[in-house]
């Protein structure tokens, strides 16, 4: 923001731009290069979920589910940032391995305490999520 002294600054794009980064760096442990993408992603589904949207109105109507195009329109977006959190959910489980346990506390990230409590993972019987489980927490 220094280089643009002396001209316009959308504050408002500013704050949300870095309530996105404060929140995803605390999700995800680190900048990953998807991070934009998946910013990208939340942003659209906020914008396609704003509007009116006709299967809201009738649900039984599948034809106009279709004709409107929202319904594919909201699957490519989901299947997006499916696939972004997988990749990163992988990449903690990599690290994870990797370093075998090292990970000091106040070092780990929602990710990695939810990882505690994948299947077959977790000490703890009481609570057990599956990666799907996981991708929903995230998003």
């Amino acid at each position: 923001m220094a280089s643009e002294e002396g001209s316009v600054v959308n504050l408002s794009q500013q704050v949300v731009s870095m309530m996105f980064s404060i929140t995803s760096r605390a999700v995800f442990g680190k900048k990953y290069m998807e991070q934009d993408e998946f910013i990208a992603q939340v942003r659209e589904v906020m914008q396609l979920s704003s509007g009116f949207y006709i299967g809201d109105l009738f649900p039984s109507a599948k034809w106009l589910q279709n004709f409107t195009g929202m319904r594919s329109k909201l699957e490519k977006v989901h299947q997006n940032i499916d696939r972004i959190l997988e990749m990163i959910i992988d990449d903690h489980k990599e690290t994870k391995s990797r370093t075998k346990d090292c990970l000091v506390e106040g070092e780990e990230d929602l990710i990695d305490v939810l990882l505690k409590f994948e299947d077959g993972s977790s000490c703890n019987q009481e609570l057990s999520l599956t990666k799907r489980n996981i991708k929903a927490i995230l998003f």
